[in-house]
């Protein structure tokens, strides 16, 4: 039960994740360093129940860390 509660809770957060993360212009990723690939295939891990956390531990990752940078190398790019 308790699996399931996790799963159902892990899985808008992956999704918004990796569809968030796959509609960024590869500019901005590489003005972060970030590996685009990567974060979307992490964030997929939510769609398989024995692994799911690692799936939203990794989107927690992305909105709080990357998410932000990513939005700021838009910013900074559509000022150029």
């Amino acid at each position: 039960m308790m699996m399931m509660g996790l799963f159902l809770l892990a899985l808008p957060f992956g999704v918004f994740g990796a569809i968030d993360a796959a509609c960024r212009p590869w500019n901005h990723w590489e003005r972060v360093g970030g590996d685009k690939p990567g974060w979307i295939s992490l964030q997929i891990l939510v769609f398989i129940p024995i692994v799911n956390l690692v799936g939203l531990v990794a989107a927690i990752l992305y909105f709080t860390r990357t998410r932000p940078k990513l939005k700021v190398a838009a910013r900074d790019l559509s000022t150029l």
